[in-house]
Parts: structure tokens; sequence; C-alpha cells
């Protein structure tokens, strides 16, 4: 690391001393160990609200312009088809996530960079960082279109029509605390974080729950330390 580096560590960023303490490698091991329980907690089950307004306009055009197609056909097979497009329910129900999550990235003192591979320095480190697949774009499966020539030219109905979830890549930057002397300090850190890391979502572990509800209220999750806890 080039001495302009290591300056800009020492004497910009927020230093880091509980690293240092022998309760801070207790609680990493505990998060590595249950980084995968630990990650299922904090991301919903009910993937319902990741249904936005535009796919929803997408996923009615595409119904809508199904059902005219068998209105054109008029035949009695055509007629049941368009009253099971009638009788679709998608946007008024829960959609559980059944898959667990598979970690497919774990990394201890991640560092946050900035700037081109040349001029590439860093800012800062999270204790943990981890990347996987989470469902979050709904597309509608059941209904296939014939395309020739670039046109559709015919559609047909699948057994079962519903909505499925295409998965983005997301990522989870964890922040070990022994103790939290100033939660302003804390939260600052992770602004300043999150400012590079703009998609990732920041949770704090520690003992010290005092300030959970001021982290959650800047959208910063928490998750009390329990060494007890996952077992």
């Amino acid at each position: 690391m080039s001495s302009k580096t290591k300056n800009y560590l020492q004497t910009q960023l927020f230093p880091d001393e509980d690293i240092k303490q022998p309760k801070h490698d207790d609680i990493m091991f505990w998060l590595d160990k249950n980084i995968n329980a630990i990650t299922e907690e904090i991301l919903p089950k009910d993937i319902s609200k990741y249904i936005n307004k535009y796919e929803k306009e997408n996923i009615n055009n595409q119904i809508n312009r199904t059902k005219e197609y068998f209105r054109r056909i008029g035949t009695e097979e055509s007629i049941e088809n368009i009253k099971k497009l009638d009788n679709l329910n998608l946007f008024n129900k829960e959609y559980i996530r059944t898959v667990p999550i598979n970690i497919e990235l774990k990394n201890w003192e991640f560092p946050i960079t900035i700037g081109e591979e040349k001029y590439k320095r860093i800012i800062g480190f999270v204790d943990m960082f981890v990347g996987f697949y989470f469902p979050t774009s709904a597309y509608l499966q059941g209904i296939v279109e014939e395309i020739k020539y670039g046109e559709i030219v015919k559609y047909r109905l699948e057994d079962t029509i519903g909505l499925n979830f295409h998965r983005k890549y997301r990522s989870v930057a964890f922040e070990v605390k022994t103790k939290i002397d100033s939660v302003g300090e804390l939260i600052r850190q992770i602004n300043y974080y999150r400012n590079v890391l703009r998609d990732t979502i920041f949770v704090v572990i520690s003992e010290n729950d005092e300030y959970k509800d001021i982290l959650n209220d800047q959208k910063i999750k928490f998750i009390k330390y329990e060494p007890e806890k996952y077992l």
C-alpha cells in the first residue's frame, strides 16, 4: 500500500480500535458460522413488495393482449382461456420465498474503494461483506407467445399461470461493534460507506441494542449478538 493511501486511511477515515478487541473476533466467528441464518433473518420472506407499478402494467398488458387474441379466435377453448385469465388473482396475495439464500461471496475486512484502477484508493473497510442472488423482479409465467418473423402469431396457455421472479445479485455489509460509544459517528461511518456501495444493505451487529430503533429509522438493520442464538 502506498504511503499516500496509508496517510489517507490514518487521517481521513474512521479509526477502528474495535477490531483489536478479542470480543470483536468472537462476534466475527459467530457471524461467520451463522451467516446464512442471519442473512435470512434480515431479508423478507414475502417478496410481494418487489412487484412494482411498471411490472404490474407490463404483466396486465400481456394478459390483455392474450385475451384479445383469444377473442379473435372465438372458439369454445378460447372462451375458456379468457375466463381462466379473468380469474387470475396475481397481485392481491403474498408471494413467500421458499428457496433459501445461497451465499456466493463472503469476505472478512472487505475494502471499500473509490476511483479508477490507476487512482484507486481505500476509504474504509466493512467487517464482513456477502453477496448472493435474490428474487427482485416479477414476470408472468404460463403464457407462451409463438413468434414468427419478429411478430407474435399465436398465444397458448400452460396448465399453470402465475408470477415468477428474476433474481438479482445483492450484497450485505456487516459492521461488528463490541460497543457503541457514539451512534452518530456509527451512522456517519455507514452513510459514508453506502455512498459508494449504494445498493448494499448495511447491518450492525452488537451486544448493545440500545440504538436499534434509531439505526432502523436510518435504514440500517440491526442484529443483536447472542452467542446461544442459532444453535
